[in-house]
């Protein structure tokens, strides 16, 4: 800036001397030749050399102070070229004793200010005066007198005002010039430097977008690494519920059997060690089993596919039941179990089998460390941060009521340093004898992440040596409508394309459109009124209806609730979920895999007892053999076979009071099997069916159709075996129907038949849609004569 501020100095000051030579060889050129006129055509009429002198010593001057017109000689020269003209000029009137030589010594006199400043302006007025005084006193000059002298000395003094203050004014202009030609300048410099500035920032801006659409790209390369990740978890997920607990069902089924019935493989004298083996076997299996299960809950949590339905929940009856197969362990342990459950116990909405896994979870956690004195399980109605009891305001998080549940023992206790750690997955704390005490380590993780998606919190209070205390909590109130999307983290991700809304009491086709469509978010609402209530950012792509209602009343009532959706296509079906089964009069139970003895021991109870109410007495065939004949139908192999173990394996004091001695398994690999049986003569003398709804291409839901529309077998109790993953169950709806506001065009409608017809009719090959032809609905009037 120092730089720049000099350069412009001297421009200044360049321009100042340019102006200064000007001003002054212009009024010195202008005396020389004036002065030359005088000479030759006015005084004397011939020219002389010192005539010549006379007449260049202006223009001397002049040159003089143009040469010298850089400091220090600059201010020297000023006052030595205003002292030499008014000198000039009054000699000039002494000599030529002219009036007209007035005139110069008033033009020296201004030039002389101007040239030199106002000192030497009003310096050349008083010496003008003097000279013109002692020249008027003296013979030299006749026609001027003193008074004379005064009035020419009076007008010079009036001259060098004028000029004096034309010349500030002028300066002032110019200093105004200067001033505003500085800051223009200055303002270019700032603009200069901003432009600069700005081009660099926009030279960085530049290279920080670029960069930015770098890290765009790898950040969408990293998204899909880790959606491809998430997929490889759940189909590997997918692949230990298939091939891990099909083998451990498997395991745990026939060493059940061989415990509990050895008569059933007509072996009478099994070897107690041989039993005690077969005790091992099963007892680890079912543990490896447990651990499958953890992993796969745990890895359905890690990717936000674990679900929870809610339902109303009486806490207290609740605890009880849930408590049910524990009450003999912990007395054959020498434990008491003390249940203080308040009696004014709220309603709670929650899973009830996630919220009994972490109740099991923590009391088999307490067993597992407490070897003398007890168990207490507490259930009372808390308002955190001290909020009192009769508080009207309405629910928050700082003072939502809540139910909170606690389980203490008075086992070893945990340290404080593992308390840190004690629900991060695999951490397993030593027991009394400074070894880990077993199980997996995952219950606590997974009991804390089934609290939270419920909108509660765990913790943990302990004392080495005193025993702990894990306390969980429950919201009275139901989550807001975003909290109870079909997967406890929302799966609306950033990249999904669309929105579907699926509308069911329960979320089963839910499960199976998240699981099945990649892209799309799926959204879960009990009703049309509960999706309404949830105010979508946007209309969703398209509603799918999982109810059995009128096409017409969906329409009424999302018309009448979102009017602003009139544009969006309905879907609607009916997929049956296990309630919906049992709501079949055939259908006397529904069992989940891995299926136990005592369960199986029920369901043919409850088989028998269904097959006696419809027969309207206690014998069935007439007590023909006393054998109850039962159809199994499973397409594995050795699952099937376990059940017809399980069958044999059922207690004749189960049996005989319905009038049978033996239980004779008919046993079926296939849907189509299975019909042909049910068509069969035989069909009469069957008791009942076990069912399993995976078998192929003809399922257990087409076998129960089949039997329900023939009158031989509608009257035959069924119970359904299925697998735990309802959305790996072969779940089916007997209709689709699309409601499309404005109609379906009639390319729209081909579209819609070519992409169905493979579905309808598998034996098809996808079909291909021919280009559009003009179509004659009916034949065209001809003018022409029918011929003969």
């Amino acid at each position: 800036m120092a730089g720049r501020d000099r350069t412009f100095h001297e421009e200044v000051s360049d321009l100042r001397a340019e102006v200064m030579a000007i001003g002054v060889l212009a009024p010195a050129l202008i005396l020389s030749w004036g002065t030359a006129f005088i000479i030759l055509f006015v005084s004397f009429r011939r020219l002389e050399w010192s005539h010549i002198g006379f007449a260049l010593f202006p223009l001397a001057l002049g040159l003089m102070c143009i040469v010298l017109k850089r400091p220090p000689t600059l201010r020297l020269s000023r006052w030595v070229c205003a002292v030499g003209l008014v000198a000039w000029a009054i000699f000039l009137l002494a000599n030529l004793r002219q009036p007209s030589a007035l005139g110069w010594l008033v033009l020296a006199c201004v030039v002389s200010l101007f040239i030199a400043g106002a000192a030497a302006g009003w310096a050349s007025v008083c010496a003008a005066v003097a000279a013109l005084i002692w020249l008027a006193n003296t013979d030299e000059v006749a026609w001027l007198n003193a008074s004379q002298a005064l009035l020419v000395g009076l007008a010079i003094g009036c001259s060098v005002w004028l000029a004096h203050s034309v010349s500030r004014v002028l300066l002032r202009t110019l200093s105004w010039m200067q001033q505003g030609y500085a800051e223009a300048r200055e303002q270019a410099q700032r603009l200069s430097e901003r432009s600069a500035e700005l081009a660099l920032a926009l030279k960085s801006l530049q290279q920080t977008t670029f960069a930015l659409e770098q890290a765009n790209e790898q950040l969408q390369i990293a998204m899909q690494y880790a959606e491809d990740a998430r997929r490889s978890k759940q189909r590997f997920a997918a692949n230990i519920s298939h091939e891990l607990r099909t083998p451990l069902n498997l395991i745990i089924g026939f060493s059940e059997v061989l415990l509990h019935a050895p008569a059933t493989y007509k072996a009478r004298n099994i070897p107690a060690g041989m039993l005690s083996d077969i005790n091992i076997i099963h007892r680890n299996a079912k543990h490896l089993l447990n651990l499958v299960n953890d992993i796969l809950d745990l890895s359905q949590i890690d990717v936000n596919r674990m679900t929870i339905v809610r339902e109303p929940v009486q806490l207290g009856d609740f605890i009880e039941s849930a408590l049910e197969d524990f009450r003999q362990l912990i007395h054959e342990r020498g434990l008491t179990l003390t249940l203080e459950i308040a009696p004014d116990l709220p309603t709670v909405y929650a899973d009830q089998t996630r919220i009994r896994q972490v109740l099991l979870n923590l009391v088999a956690n307490a067993l597992r460390f407490t070897q003398r004195g007890g168990i207490t399980i507490r259930a009372e109605l808390r308002r955190p941060h001290g909020v009192p009891a009769d508080d009207s305001s309405p629910p928050t998080n700082a003072s939502s009521p809540e139910v909170v549940i606690s389980v203490a023992d008075t086992g070893i206790g945990i340290a404080p340093h593992d308390l840190k750690r004690i629900f991060e997955p695999f951490t397993q704390l030593a027991g009394p004898s400074d070894r880990p005490q077993g199980g997996t380590g995952l219950g606590l993780t997974i009991s804390k992440e089934f609290v939270e998606l419920h909108g509660g919190r765990m913790w943990v209070t302990s004392a080495v040596g005193m025993g702990s205390t894990f306390s969980f909590s429950l919201p009275l109130h139901l989550p807001a409508p975003e909290a109870t999307m079909v997967t406890a983290r929302r799966s609306i991700r950033r990249h999904a394309i669309g929105t579907l809304a699926v509308i069911e009491p329960r979320s089963i086709l839910a499960r199976i459109l998240e699981h099945r469509i990649e892209g799309m978010a799926i959204v879960h609402a009990a009703s049309l009124a509960d999706l309404a209530e949830r105010r979508l950012e946007a209309a969703p792509e398209a509603v799918i209806v999982n109810q059995p209602i009128a096409p017409g009343e969906i329409v009424d009532t999302m018309m009448r609730l979102v009017p602003e959706w009139r544009r969006t296509p309905i879907f609607q079906c009916f997929v049956p979920g296990p309630e919906d089964y049992l709501q079949n009069p055939q259908v006397c139970g529904y069992i989940v895999k891995p299926v136990t003895q005592e369960q199986f021991n029920e369901a043919v109870q409850r088989i028998l007892e269904r097959r006696a109410q419809c027969d309207g007495n206690g014998l069935l065939n007439g007590g023909r053999n006393r054998v109850a004949r039962i159809l199994l139908i499973e397409d594995d192999e050795d699952a099937l076979r376990l059940l017809g173990r399980m069958l044999r394996a059922v207690p004749s004091s189960l049996i005989r009071p319905f009038g049978f001695d033996v239980l004779l398994p008919i046993e079926v690999r296939s849907g189509e099997q299975a019909l042909e049986v049910l068509r069969s003569a035989d069909a009469a003398s069957l008791a009942g069916l076990i069912l399993d709804l995976s078998l192929g291409a003809v399922n257990g839901c087409d076998v129960l159709c089949a039997m329900g529309e023939d009158e031989r077998t509608q009257r035959l109790p069924v119970c359904i075996v299925s697998g735990q993953q309802m959305q790996n169950d072969p779940l089916t709806s007997s209709h689709l129907t699309l409601i499309k506001p404005g109609g379906l065009t009639a390319r729209e409608l081909v579209q819609s038949i070519t992409a169905l017809l493979p579905i309808a009719s598998p034996g098809l090959p996808p079909l291909a849609e021919r280009a559009a032809e003009p179509v004659t609905m009916w034949p065209a009037a001809s003018s022409a004569a029918p011929q003969p």
